[in-house]
């Protein structure tokens, strides 16, 4: 990646040959008192090439403290749903997905100035998709480009984390992500989602 500084509701973040970061949040200890323990920093790493990751660290661990975007989300909503902050998790969680899917179309809008917004859209999606650490068939035509998830990132993540109590508020940062993502690279795009039976999911972006 090349060095580069861009500018995300309201922040300057620098584009570094190694990561970027976006924002950081409060990481809680999950029980009723909800005792703040530490911070995780959320980067986005990679290039054009090999598509680009989304994951968090907490700064003072390192690469062994390292989660992926499904695990961070699930973080946020268990930190915004904690006592006294109930009422802003559904506010402060659509913000965060705001944010995360901005910055990651500013990435790839500057890193990728020869591909259309087709092309970003879909570098933006796949590198989404890979984040969140899930397997998904991509189908292309008419117009529109379709994923298909069969599983749940949200609810693998909860299983293997433990934060069970938390996919619903985490899906709302995951959608705003996407819708954010798309709108960034072209106000034209669309982003829509529905779950059909089985758990699976089709996330669509329609080219208007």
């Amino acid at each position: 990646m090349h060095s580069g500084k861009f500018y995300v509701d309201g922040s300057y973040f620098m584009l570094t040959n190694s990561k970027t970061s976006i924002l950081t949040y409060p990481i809680g200890s999950g029980d009723m008192r909800y005792m703040l323990e530490n911070e995780r920093t959320i980067f986005i790493e990679g290039d054009a090439q090999t598509g680009y990751m989304i994951s968090g660290e907490i700064p003072e661990a390192g690469a062994i403290s390292r989660a992926n975007l499904a695990e961070m989300l699930l973080e946020m909503a268990l930190a915004w749903d904690a006592p006294r902050k109930h009422d802003a998790s559904p506010q402060q969680m659509n913000v965060y997905g705001q944010r995360i899917g901005q910055a990651l179309a500013q990435v790839i809008k500057q890193q990728t100035p020869d591909q259309n917004t087709w092309q970003q859209a879909e570098l933006g999606m796949t590198s989404l998709l890979h984040s969140l650490n899930i397997a998904y068939r991509q189908d292309a035509g008419q117009g529109a480009l379709h994923y298909g998830i069969n599983h749940c990132p949200l609810c693998a993540a909860a299983d293997t984390s433990g934060i069970k109590n938390e996919t619903e508020t985490a899906h709302l940062a995951l959608r705003a992500i996407c819708q954010s993502l798309t709108q960034a690279i072209d106000p034209t795009l669309q982003f829509t989602s529905r779950e059909g039976k089985e758990a699976k999911h089709v996330l669509t972006i329609l080219l208007a």
